[in-house]
């Protein structure tokens, strides 16, 4: 965990010291996120995609697995709050560690918005049913990304 804030701050000072030779420390507002945050999409009416992150996750998850996977990473309640722990176990079953962004279409583009807000330079997508979850996503939410002028 430790290892992972040092690899942020790295790239957050390394997207701070390429805006500054590039534009010049006056014209500089904030530096951009540099990098690629992944989201697991869980999208519909908000308490169906509740429902399905859910049952992805608590009912359908591999926990046997994930406690393995932490087990091998080193991360355990000495290092890491229990309830903090267990949150992030929920995410690596969710998409690898991806944000979960659940709710309608809009609240998944006002998600997209927060981000984009907050410095992150993209995004990578991804759904539980991905074949389905990305035709879905195209056909219903991507114009609402493009009406937001997210892309």
């Amino acid at each position: 965990m430790i290892r992972a804030i040092r690899t942020i701050v790295f790239l957050l000072l390394a997207s701070l010291l390429l805006t500054l030779e590039s534009a010049g420390a006056d014209q500089v507002s904030r530096p951009r996120i540099l990098g690629i945050s992944h989201m697991a999409l869980f999208v519909g009416d908000l308490a169906k995609a509740r429902a399905f992150y859910e049952d992805c996750v608590f009912k359908q998850g591999d926990w046997e697995g994930v406690e393995n996977l932490v087990s091998i990473m080193g991360l355990n309640s000495q290092s890491i709050p229990v309830a903090a722990l267990q949150r992030l176990k929920e995410h690596f079953i969710a998409g690898w560690v991806g944000y979960p962004l659940i709710g309608t279409k809009e609240q998944v583009v006002e998600g997209l918005a927060e981000l984009e807000r907050a410095g992150f330079d993209g995004i990578v997508l991804s759904w539980p049913r991905y074949v389905a979850g990305m035709q879905q996503f195209k056909a219903e939410t991507f114009p609402l990304v493009q009406q937001a002028g997210l892309r």
